[in-house]
């Protein structure tokens, strides 16, 4: 439909040890020639590699999008009818999920091949929104009813989720094959905290370095989670959590603001951040293996200048201009 050159960061880690880098990372900037002042969002990947988000046109109406060359070429996806569009996932067999705005409110969908099916929680007494898919088609999103709850729709079989001490407020963002689920709640004081549900139990996934709250927001099949934090400075931060093991991933264009939205299982993460301009762009790149997570570690351990507080488990990946 419409084409823009992306912008490629690459970028490697800030430590190093005898001239050679810990890792390498490639960010690269994804921007739809049809947003308004560059605000866009990337919020999920598939296994194809095809990218999902929404953009903000002109007239401050959203609309989705979808990308899969690395940000050649866009195209943009509305639904028929609809005032705003927000496109949040989409799987391997190319289904979409996200959510449609109309005069009755906000609406869950999911899209294929241009056979758009309508979400709405039985029940519901306000909006219901849609944010992620699997493999199956098994979707999850929130709903109102005297407050905001999760829930899991396979077909026509709806589960409600409340994570337990939550205040009345639990999203579910994302779901993987196995059908586990993760999102976030708000405890008693009003804090962000990330989950993962599995059938019947919540785990409660908390940055340690979020100490102003932490936000899940997708699942690959192997069981890598993603998301972001806010530090006690309250910037924001991306993060991918490897089987307990907490790494910050953020954008090189941003000093403040680094959100990691969705993961495959080739371990590609999407987001946004916001620039210097203030302007909010997407992002594509690829998370380093977990073994080069443990070489850092190693170097940080003996270089006496770093200095920083563990609560729990945490890796930082520091990535400057290469």
């Amino acid at each position: 439909m419409t084409k823009l050159g992306s912008s490629v960061i690459f970028a490697v880690t800030a430590i190093s040890l005898c001239g050679h880098a810990a890792h390498a990372t490639i960010f690269t900037t994804l921007t739809d020639p049809n947003a308004s002042g560059g605000s866009t969002i990337a919020t999920g990947i598939n296994n194809l590699g095809q990218v999902v988000g929404t953009y903000i046109s002109g007239s401050n109406a959203s609309h989705g999008f979808i990308t899969s060359d690395g940000g050649s070429t866009y195209i943009t996806v509305d639904i028929p009818g609809a005032s705003n569009t927000t496109l949040a996932g989409i799987n391997s067999a190319s289904v979409l999920v996200g959510t449609y705005q109309n005069a009755a409110g906000n609406n869950g969908f999911t899209d294929n091949g241009g056979s758009v099916t309508t979400i709405i929680y039985p029940g519901a007494t306000g909006n219901t929104t849609a944010s992620g898919i699997n493999g199956t088609g098994t979707v999850v999103g929130s709903y109102i009813n005297n407050g905001t709850f999760g829930f899991v729709s396979s077909g026509s079989t709806f589960t409600s989720l409340s994570v337990p001490g939550s205040s009345n407020t639990t999203f579910a963002l994302g779901v993987n094959n196995a059908d586990a689920v993760v999102g976030y709640y708000r405890d008693a004081s009003g804090l962000q905290n990330g989950f993962l549900f599995t059938g019947s139990t919540y785990v409660t996934i908390d940055d340690p370095l979020g100490v102003l709250g932490t936000v899940a927001t997708g699942i690959n099949t192997k069981g890598d989670i993603v998301g972001y934090y806010v530090d006690g400075a309250g910037l924001v931060h991306g993060f991918v959590d490897l089987g307990g093991t907490f790494t910050t991933i953020d954008d090189p264009n941003s000093p403040t603001f680094t959100q990691i939205r969705g993961i495959n299982d080739q371990r590609q993460v999407v987001g946004d951040y916001i620039d210097t301009n203030g302007v909010t762009n997407g992002f594509v790149a690829t998370v380093p293996e977990p073994g080069t997570f443990g070489i850092l570690a190693a170097m940080m351990a003996i270089l006496p200048a770093i200095r920083r507080k563990r609560r729990g488990t945490h890796r930082r990946t520091l990535v400057r201009w290469a």
